[in-house]
This record gives structure tokens, sequence and C-alpha cells, in this order.
């Protein structure tokens, strides 16, 4: 393999790592977000079961 062939390799390698680094870090970006409506909800939720308000002052 030649030093062009390598170079190309390189980049063609670079840009692969590139896309699955985007790829999973928008999985876990949205995994985040997922779980941060799971938890809003289930605040929500506790809020309106609880009669009483939570401040007394």
């Amino acid at each position: 393999m030649g030093a062009y062939d390598r170079a190309v390799a390189m980049e063609r390698h670079d840009i692969a790592m590139e896309r699955w680094q985007a790829a999973r870090l928008k999985r876990l970006l949205k995994a985040a977000q997922k779980r941060k409506e799971r938890v809003s909800k289930k605040v929500r939720e506790a809020r309106k079961d609880f009669p009483f308000e939570q401040n007394p002052s």
C-alpha cells in the first residue's frame, strides 16, 4: 500500500469514526431527554396526587 492509499484509507476511517461518534452522541442525547421526560412526568403526577401546597409560607 502506497503513501497515497494509506492517506486515503486513514481519511475514510476518520470520516467513518466521526459519523459513528455523531450517531452515538445523538442516541445518548435522545436517551437523556427521554429520561428527563419520564422523571418530569413522575414529578407532575406526584404533585397532582399531593393535595397540600409544598411551601406553607
